[in-house]
């Protein structure tokens, strides 16, 4: 079989052409920046190998390989099965039957690759047009830049940046969920990229990444030069600013990690697989027998039917509507032994899978439709340190989100929370810092409703939590969950769980909170008449952050009360996660040289300096997250400062 013939692509394979290049983009304002990537580790820019660059401005894009291993496909050799083999062996013409259609046993048999520049002077003749003046703009353009910085002794390309992922994502949130490139370039200009050429370039021939490349980077450019106007048109260029200023900052982290105490987490892995085998018997002896422990059915079986504990279910699956066995409806049963054993094998299963497995490596069981399969992760560990992946389109609130791993669900509190956070260290020679807003949530509401209890109660120094529970005869406790309930746009469902009561008396505390702080509740109701107007419903942040809640206009009475809790919870959390990213900003140009951030998780900022500055990087980091103002943030923002020799410590 051999490969169609269509138009080839140009590419950069001389000295004369790449200086060619040089003189073309040293001086442009803008240029998109693209690479292909190879190796085990293809998707860590800290291991992979750049085979192809990529660049784009008005009126220009060239690709430029370096190594492809392939020339053009010249023929797709599929595998035998025995019978073929024996066939050829005696000498027998191939039937159908003797041929595998599997596409694991096709092997492709390309020409020599054409000439190509070596990459040491393809980087060397680019460092004026990547570490220029011009705006390096991609598509995840963190990932492009931090992959070169390697070929440069790991120094970051320096802004201005411009990213067509997070810019589609300011404009319009709801594709949360389909935020890769070919989903906006389908979207947005209704071009079909290829598939599957990007995921292993290596096994594709070299015109077939040529053009794969090459649509990335022209469309990449059109996307950008569409994008940016729609964000100045909705109020949006200052969010964009906010989002590209912040990149300089999350590629730091990324590049740097943190020291992780593989000893210790070593010996949590032992122990957390004994406590699965002893928390499973404990699991069997309440229920009074063996059963599949993975099976939702088995499970729900012996929670809340006759023959088993016979339990009255408090939470169901939004489905199904059948009772639930997630850890919040077995939470809701705390006396129940069965319940408890459940939740704390949960518990240790999630610390196992989410902690320790993705950080050493391991085997790890996934359950799905009640069969539990296991995989194999390998390490997340390079060199002893831990390099996470921020995600500035991963929360439509406006949070930063982290995968491989994900810092932001690190627990602080329980029985493994500072255990876990004590194994994230400073370097030899330095310090951990750590800074968290107090109360930003309770703050930016009291602040923007203009509550007077809430407003008094931080210009007083008074706790805020029992401020606001005390008017309703209520311990601290619900107080906190009051205001976190609003915060994060909480339902009586979840109150009535965390509270131990039924759901008619939490709604009772909900609505008679509603009563005592009418202030509040006129805002509520402003802001959620306000995204109602909006075609279709919005809501912005204290930035000016869209959040698109077309559940406001929902037929269905349930989606609309889940749409006016999210519009609270939008301008509360989404505004605090704004003063955050500010503050980060903010905190990354203040700290004296030498001063490194590590980790941002939540309304926490995780630093390290040498032993001998931190006490002077404690103050200003410190100093930078208070001075982050805005004209409705009427009560002081108050950041708590530790210094320690691990996260937990300086905790």
């Amino acid at each position: 079989m051999t490969e169609m013939v269509r138009p080839s692509i140009s590419y950069v394979s001389t000295s004369e052409q790449l200086h060619a290049v040089v003189d073309a983009y040293r001086d442009v304002e803008e240029f998109v920046l693209d690479v292909e990537t190879v190796g085990d580790h293809r998707i860590d820019p800290r291991r992979n190998r750049v085979l192809w660059i990529g660049l784009a401005t008005t009126g220009r894009a060239d690709v430029i390989p370096m190594g492809h291993p392939n020339g053009e496909l010249i023929e797709i050799k599929r595998g035998l099965h025995s019978s073929g083999v024996e066939r050829l062996k005696e000498g027998k013409k191939l039937r159908k039957a003797d041929v595998s259609t599997a596409d694991s046993r096709v092997r492709k048999v390309f020409s020599e690759p054409p000439v190509q520049l070596e990459p040491a002077e393809v980087f060397s003749a680019l460092r004026p047009v990547l570490y220029g003046a011009g705006r390096k703009v991609g598509a995840n353009v963190k990932f492009d830049l931090e992959s070169v910085a390697k070929y440069y002794g790991g120094e970051l390309p320096p802004p201005p940046y411009g990213d067509v992922i997070v810019a589609d994502f300011l404009s319009d949130d709801t594709h949360q969920h389909q935020m890769g490139l070919a989903h906006i370039c389908k979207r947005r200009l209704g071009y079909d990229m290829p598939k599957g050429v990007g995921a292993e370039v290596e096994v594709h021939s070299f015109q077939d990444v040529a053009q794969y490349l090459m649509g990335d980077i022209r469309y990449t450019w059109l996307l950008w030069k569409q994008i940016k106007p729609e964000l100045e048109d909705a109020r949006l260029s200052k969010v964009l600013d906010l989002e590209m200023d912040l990149i300089a900052v999350l590629m730091e982290m990324e590049q740097r990690g943190v020291r992780i105490d593989t000893e210790a987490m070593e010996t949590l892995r032992d122990e957390l697989a004994q406590g699965i085998i002893h928390v499973t018997a404990d699991a069997y002896t309440a229920a009074g027998e063996q059963f599949n422990i993975n099976s939702v059915a088995e499970k729900r079986r012996l929670l809340f039917t006759p023959e088993g504990q016979n339990l009255t279910p408090k939470v169901f699956t939004d489905k199904t509507k059948l009772p639930s066995t997630s850890e919040e409806a077995l939470a809701a049963h705390p006396r129940n032994k069965l319940c408890a054993a459940l939740l704390e094998l949960a518990q240790i299963k999630k610390l196992q899978s989410t902690y320790v497995i993705p950080y050493l490596g391991g085997e790890i069981e996934r359950t799905s439709a009640g069969k539990t399969r296991t995989e194999v992760r390998e390490s997340n560990l390079v060199k002893g340190r831990i390099h996470t992946n921020y995600k500035q389109h991963g929360a439509r609130t406006g949070r930063l989100s982290s995968t491989n791993p994900n810092l932001q669900n690190i627990p602080s509190r329980g029985a493994f929370g500072p255990r876990i956070r004590s194994m994230f260290m400073a370097d030899p020679g330095y310090k951990m810092i750590v800074a968290d807003y107090a109360q930003i949530e309770p703050r930016v509401i009291a602040s923007l409703t203009g509550d007077p209890v809430m407003t008094q109660a931080f210009l007083d120094g008074r706790d805020i939590y029992t401020a606001i529970a005390e008017p309703l005869g209520l311990d601290r406790k619900a107080g906190k969950l009051l205001v976190l309930a609003m915060a994060y746009g909480v339902g009586p469902d979840k109150l009535a769980v965390d509270l131990s009561m039924t759901i008619t008396a939490a709604r009772d505390i909900l609505d008679e909170f509603e009563h005592t702080y009418p202030v509040i509740a006129d805002y509520k109701a402003a802001l959620i008449s306000s995204a109602q107007r909006h075609r279709p419903p919005f809501i912005r942040t204290i930035t000016g952050r869209r959040r698109y809640i077309p559940f406001l206009r929902s037929s269905d009475f349930g989606l609309r009360e889940q749409g006016k809790r999210q519009v609270f919870n939008t301008k509360i959390q989404g505004s605090s996660a704004d003063i955050m990213k500010i503050a980060m900003i903010y905190t990354h140009h203040n700290v004296p040289p030498g001063v490194q951030l590590l980790l941002n998780v939540h309304d926490e900022i995780v630093a390290q300096a040498p032993d001998d500055l931190a006490e002077e990087a404690a103050a200003v980091i410190k100093a930078s997250m208070e001075s982050v103002s805005f004209s409705k943030i009427t009560v002081p923002l108050i950041a708590e400062v530790g210094i320690g020799n691990n996260w937990a410590e300086a905790k």
